[in-house]
């Protein structure tokens, strides 16, 4: 704050800022005016890495992969101490009380970051890791945590608010350094990128997303079928999001047969419920039944845990054609499922939706308590 305020006579708050964001040296005073130690905040930093020991300066820069904050968790599975038998947990907690790392106020789990000057210093420092190995961890932890909020496939807006549990900077990083990983990774986290796009309504930088892995999709041949069929579902609903219907319903026909190909059994079921569900709200009824009554069969022989998507889908397919009883029964038997399951955001979205079949039938008791359900739910999912 001192070393700031040397500089408010010249610069207002917003240049100083814009400064600091691209140099640590705005902040200094002439040696005239102040300790050598305290002369500027790069020989703050400098006094306080020197103080550090050697893994703790390594796990710092190991910190500096995060563009954001970051779990304990999120850490556990990138940072890697080295030549040491201390914990990660010990040294972050080192970090914490020399004040290099800083709890993130905004959330109510624990979460860490950097201040950027933090960040731009130890990224400066000689490197004891190796920078791609530890890139590519924290990419497979992003990709990770979006796929686990994707585990529904067919819930569409549901999963995507989910899947913003991960740092959308983070994701921005690693979608950028994606052209350096294998295949496999990179359209992975090309797909987790668009994802989280899609749910801020940045729809063109989400179809430049889809289209990079697509492009990659058809550019290697040593993908996964499971990772092809993922690549053209998501490209084929998002070119239906920006009215390009013909390319939208093809591309999903294609997961389709590739999933029937590959004898890919959950795919076979997320890609045929995707469709229906694109059917269903272009009104397209016929075609959406017949989708999950194929669904329905691929289900019974092998695949009972996709069973509560398979009812929901029916839910919403049987209150688009105006048979509430029907739907009510179908919603019921996903929350049974999901709540079988221990299953949080399912177990959120179905009752959502028998809440608003309840409203629309006029029983507004029963519609109040299956929304308050559906809060409790949500909040039980934590950040």
């Amino acid at each position: 704050i001192e070393l700031a305020a040397t500089r408010c006579s010249l610069l207002s708050p917003g240049e100083l800022l814009e400064r600091l964001h691209a140099q640590l040296d705005p902040l200094s005073l002439g040696a005239a005016e102040g300790s050598t130690r305290h002369t500027s905040l790069r020989a703050v930093l400098s006094e306080s890495w020197t103080i550090l020991a050697p893994e703790e300066q390594d796990i710092l820069q190991q910190c500096t992969v995060f563009r954001g904050a970051f779990s304990l968790s999120s850490a556990e599975d990138v940072l890697e101490p080295r030549d040491t038998e201390r914990s990660l947990l010990d040294i972050l907690q080192r970090l914490r009380d020399h004040s290099l790392v800083r709890l993130d106020p905004s959330s109510s789990s624990t979460r860490l970051s950097l201040l950027r000057s933090v960040r731009a210093f130890a990224a400066e420092q000689p490197r004891r890791h190796e920078q791609a190995a530890l890139e590519q961890r924290h990419a497979l932890t992003l990709v990770r945590q979006v796929e686990s909020c994707q585990h529904h496939g067919g819930l569409g807006a549901w999963a995507e608010f989910a899947a913003l549990r991960a740092d959308p900077e983070d994701l921005r990083e690693a979608a950028a350094r994606s052209g350096d990983f294998d295949d496999a990774l990179g359209v992975r986290v090309l797909l987790a990128r668009a994802w989280a796009l899609r749910e801020t309504g940045r729809a063109d930088e989400a179809g430049a997303c889809l289209r990079g892995a697509r492009d990659r999709a058809l550019g290697t041949g040593s993908l996964s079928e499971a990772l092809r069929c993922r690549v053209w579902r998501r490209h084929g609903l998002a070119s239906l999001e920006s009215s390009a219907e013909d390319d939208g319903f093809a591309m999903l026909a294609r997961s389709i047969a590739l999933a029937d190909s590959a004898m890919l059994g959950s795919d076979r079921v997320l890609s045929r419920t995707e469709k229906a569900r694109a059917h269903r709200e272009r009104n397209e009824l016929d075609e959406a039944g017949l989708l999950l009554e194929e669904a329905s069969e691929i289900v019974a022989a092998g695949h009972p845990e996709l069973q509560p998507l398979l009812d929901y889908e029916g839910a919403r397919l049987a209150g688009a054609r105006s048979a509430p009883a029907r739907a009510e029964l179908l919603a019921a038997r996903a929350l049974q499922g999901w709540q079988v399951a221990g299953d949080g955001l399912g177990i959120a979205t179905a009752s959502y939706a028998l809440g608003y079949f309840a409203l629309d039938a006029g029983r507004f008791g029963d519609a109040e308590g299956h929304f308050q359900a559906a809060i409790e739910a949500f909040e039980a999912l934590g950040d």
